[in-house]
């Protein structure tokens, strides 16, 4: 392997090492600074397959460890992240956690099998987790009744996996 083409991979490090802190920083109650973990660990996402692509260095091993990246970061740490956060119980967070995260793995296998790789469909998984975990963080800093920010919670879960797995096509 050509040293140019460590990069890449690096910068997935970065964004799963972002993700990681994210969730740490959720559970130690620096809930405002996981959120912006998550944004940094997208920042990263986003960059790592066009630095590889700018370098030529694309390889099959960069595409799966971007897949699982994607997977632990913004689907299964900011799962985690939301159930600590959300006033819902858990036995109503944790499946709809399980739908999120089922939704965003069949989105992740459905974009692989796309030939034309200049647009996405649906809304990918680095801006689904942010973008949900932000919308309860915000919710939970602005409305204190707690029977209306549980359904927001469900209505918030509900949108963003809908989305995720929605046929709209966004260009790159």
């Amino acid at each position: 392997m050509r040293l140019k083409c460590v990069w890449p991979n690096l910068i997935t490090l970065l964004s799963f090492l972002s993700g990681l802190t994210a969730v740490i920083l959720v559970f130690e109650g620096v809930v405002f600074g996981g959120w912006i973990g998550f944004i940094v660990a997208g920042l990263f996402d986003r960059y790592d397959g066009k630095l590889a692509r700018y370098l030529g260095c694309d390889s099959p091993f960069g595409l799966v460890i971007d897949t699982l990246n994607d997977t632990f970061v913004f689907l299964g740490f900011v799962a985690l992240s939301v159930m600590h956060i959300s006033v819902m119980p858990f036995a109503l967070t944790f499946p709809l956690m399980l739908l999120y995260v089922g939704f965003g793995v069949a989105r992740l296998s459905r974009f692989h099998k796309i030939e034309d790789k200049s647009y996405n469909i649906g809304l990918p998984v680095t801006v689904a987790g942010p973008t949900l975990f932000g919308l309860i963080l915000i919710k939970n800093l602005t409305l204190y009744d707690t029977r209306v920010s549980g359904l927001l919670d469900i209505v918030f879960i509900a949108l963003i996996t809908g989305l995720m797995v929605a046929r709209f096509k966004v260009r790159r």
